[in-house]
Protein backbone atom coordinates (compact mmCIF):
# COMPACT_ATOMS: atom_id res chain seq x y z
CA UNK A 1 0.00 0.00 0.00
CA UNK A 2 1.10 3.59 -1.20
CA UNK A 3 0.07 7.09 1.52
CA UNK A 4 1.07 9.89 -0.59
CA UNK A 5 0.51 13.62 1.16
CA UNK A 6 -0.06 15.78 -2.20
CA UNK A 7 1.31 19.13 -2.12
CA UNK A 8 0.18 21.98 -4.73
CA UNK A 9 3.68 24.27 -4.55
CA UNK A 10 6.81 23.40 -4.00
CA UNK A 11 7.26 26.17 -0.61
CA UNK A 12 5.04 24.08 1.39
CA UNK A 13 6.03 20.33 0.36
CA UNK A 14 9.84 21.77 1.38
CA UNK A 15 8.46 23.42 4.56
CA UNK A 16 6.98 19.79 5.66
CA UNK A 17 10.04 17.89 4.43
CA UNK A 18 12.22 19.70 6.40
CA UNK A 19 10.35 19.09 9.80
CA UNK A 20 10.30 15.87 8.85
CA UNK A 21 14.01 15.52 8.34
CA UNK A 22 14.14 17.57 11.77
CA UNK A 23 12.52 14.89 13.59
CA UNK A 24 14.93 12.16 12.33
CA UNK A 25 12.65 10.68 9.11
CA UNK A 26 15.47 10.66 5.95
CA UNK A 27 14.38 11.40 2.43
CA UNK A 28 15.09 9.40 -0.54
CA UNK A 29 15.76 12.02 -2.84
CA UNK A 30 15.66 15.97 -3.11
CA UNK A 31 11.72 17.18 -4.75
CA UNK A 32 11.78 17.32 -7.83
CA UNK A 33 12.08 20.88 -9.60
CA UNK A 34 8.57 20.64 -11.52
CA UNK A 35 6.65 17.58 -10.29
CA UNK A 36 7.22 14.11 -8.83
CA UNK A 37 7.59 12.56 -4.77
CA UNK A 38 9.64 11.50 -2.59
CA UNK A 39 9.95 9.11 -0.24
CA UNK A 40 10.37 9.88 3.10
CA UNK A 41 12.03 6.68 5.75
CA UNK A 42 10.90 6.92 9.21
CA UNK A 43 11.61 3.78 10.83
CA UNK A 44 12.01 0.49 9.63
CA UNK A 45 9.63 -0.71 6.90
CA UNK A 46 7.73 2.58 7.42
CA UNK A 47 7.69 4.73 4.56
CA UNK A 48 5.63 8.15 3.09
CA UNK A 49 5.52 9.85 -0.26
CA UNK A 50 5.53 13.23 -0.81
CA UNK A 51 4.20 14.03 -3.79
CA UNK A 52 4.54 17.43 -5.84
CA UNK A 53 1.97 17.86 -8.55
CA UNK A 54 0.75 21.55 -9.33
CA UNK A 55 -2.96 22.03 -11.62
CA UNK A 56 -1.80 22.05 -14.50
CA UNK A 57 -0.43 18.80 -14.44
CA UNK A 58 -3.20 16.89 -13.04
CA UNK A 59 -4.08 14.53 -15.85
CA UNK A 60 -0.55 14.15 -16.53
CA UNK A 61 -0.92 11.91 -12.77
CA UNK A 62 -4.26 10.57 -13.35
CA UNK A 63 -5.95 13.18 -11.57
CA UNK A 64 -8.76 13.88 -14.09
CA UNK A 65 -11.03 11.83 -15.59
CA UNK A 66 -10.77 10.00 -18.29
CA UNK A 67 -13.83 10.15 -21.55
Amino acid sequence: MNIALGYRDRATMERDLAAAKSRGATATADIPDAAGGVYLRIVDQLSLELLLVPPELDSSYGFEPQS
